[in-house]
């Protein structure tokens, strides 16, 4: 997986993606998901790395079927909330 973390002021968020999806667009009527590099591309981790990332960040966002899959497994996200394009989920992992 990918993992960049975004500042901007006091405020931080975080990207987290499958290595794989870099760089891909996946389109399903009026829904676009851009894995692009700016915002994902970043420090390849493995995906046991995920539940640190998760604990650590408030604001994290996630693609790829396998790491929102681990984040649901691992109770940071709920199934309702999770979004589906062409296939790819993906979701946003919000504390506070």
């Amino acid at each position: 997986m990918l993992f960049k973390v975004h500042r901007h002021g006091r405020s931080t968020l975080v990207s987290v993606c499958s290595d794989d999806l870099l760089g891909k667009k996946f389109r399903e009527e009026k829904n676009l998901l851009d894995v692009n590099n700016h915002f994902f591309g970043g420090e390849k981790l493995p995906l046991s790395e995920l539940k640190n990332i998760l604990q650590e960040f408030d604001n994290v966002t996630l693609v790829g079927n396998d790491v929102v899959d681990e984040a649901v497994r691992r109770g940071f996200i709920k199934i309702e909330s999770i979004k589906v394009v062409k296939g790819v989920k993906w979701g946003i992992c919000l504390k506070g």
